[in-house]
């Protein structure tokens, strides 16, 4: 096996994509780095970078990479890739698969545009958290700054940098509380649309409740084409399941006691001969 020193180096060939592509269900990422003479580091990056399925991924982890490539596909996210940072889009990414799996993927897509609205007022606000630290952080080196100035002489002092260090600091210590308000607001709007994703989830759960206990209500609830979808695959498997077993059921059976007789025992089972 190949020492540390003697792994390939640089960006992987179209050649090494290609074979981590077509054996990344198959085989772990320890023995395609093996096969290429790579460390795995690489091979991780180019299998997460492509929303990739390995073999050794949990069921869990395989969901949430196919819905990162589902996330893709979406016609809202070109416009939101226009919008953020890479690093932010990795977030973006990993909240809105983690939001759908919370929900059974089961969303409708007036659901998922305000998880979209969601998700980006949570990278506005922590945004604007890292801007607060900054403007934190530039205050108290602008302090320092112009302590140092102050403990000279006033003879030996820099007045054109110590009235250009008052003006950076006001204006830093201006920001920090006009940041704060902006939080508040976003914090608020956040809120607002959790209620509303929250309210509009919990209409559609008491409509196939109430769906249980009433005809009007099992009417209102097939009024929802998903539910309509459900309904109709569950009845379907219903059907094949029952088909199944009377079909089994049909068939001779050698009982404890040594008889030998069909369980079911009608019009369609009966062997006339």
């Amino acid at each position: 096996m190949a020492t540390e020193l003697e792994h390939k180096r640089g960006k992987l060939s179209t050649e090494e994509e290609n074979y981590i592509k077509n054996n990344v269900s198959i085989l772990s990422v320890q023995k395609i780095a093996e096969y290429l003479n790579r460390t795995t580091a690489p091979v991780e990056r180019f299998i997460k970078e492509n929303n990739l399925i390995s073999g050794g991924m949990d069921e869990k982890e395989a969901q949430r990479i196919n819905l990162k490539t589902l996330l893709c596909l979406k016609d809202y996210w070109p416009e939101v890739r226009k919008q953020f940072s890479d690093d932010e889009l990795e977030y973006f990414s990993a909240t809105w698969a983690e939001l759908i799996l919370q929900f059974r993927e089961d969303v409708l897509y007036s659901e998922e545009l305000e998880i979209k609205q969601y998700i980006t007022l949570d990278i506005l606000i922590n945004r604007n958290l890292a801007e607060q630290m900054r403007a934190r952080v530039d205050v108290e080196r602008i302090q320092k700054e112009l302590d140092k100035e102050y403990a000279l002489d006033a003879d030996a002092r820099d007045m054109a940098l110590v009235s250009s260090l008052e003006s950076q600091l006001s204006f830093a210590r201006t920001a920090i509380p006009a940041y704060a308000t902006e939080y508040t607001k976003l914090l608020d709007k956040k809120s607002s649309i959790a209620k509303e994703l929250k309210a509009t989830r919990d209409q559609r759960v008491k409509r196939i409740e109430d769906s249980k206990s009433s005809w009007s209500g099992f009417i209102r609830a097939l009024e929802d084409e998903d539910a309509r979808e459900r309904e109709g695959d569950e009845i379907e498997l219903m059907k094949l399941a029952k088909d199944n077993a009377a079909e089994k059921l049909g068939e001779l059976h050698t009982f404890i006691d040594g008889r030998v007789d069909r369980p079911l025992l009608n019009s369609d089972t009966v062997d006339e001969d």
